[in-house]
């Protein structure tokens, strides 16, 4: 049985590229301010697809990514399913024996 197989059964992954037109920029009460300076010091997210292939490949259920509500996908694959609330996604990509 995977579940008592040693190793990562669950990455939750929160406060990837929220570059969202439409989204992020043009609504300025989603973004606290100390984020904004942030992400002008440290530029916009480039590897968000390289880091959900990395946690997909060592999870061995699935990868939970938080998210906007009206935000794209993190990576280039929809998720099995997502979770939604007013202002937040959880978007599940199942990995492993649990994704066939």
């Amino acid at each position: 049985d995977s579940l008592f197989q040693p190793g990562v059964r669950i990455i939750f992954c929160s406060g990837l590229s929220f570059a969202v037109q439409g989204v992020v920029d043009n609504v300025i009460g989603s973004v606290k301010k100390e984020m904004r300076l942030f992400r002008q010091l440290v530029g916009e997210d480039h590897d968000t697809d390289e880091l959900l292939r990395a946690a997909r490949a060592r999870a061995r259920v699935r990868v939970v990514v938080k998210r906007p509500a009206r935000a794209g996908f993190a990576g280039a694959a929809e998720p099995a399913y997502s979770i939604s609330s007013p202002n937040t996604r959880y978007d599940v990509y199942l990995t492993g024996a649990a994704a066939i």
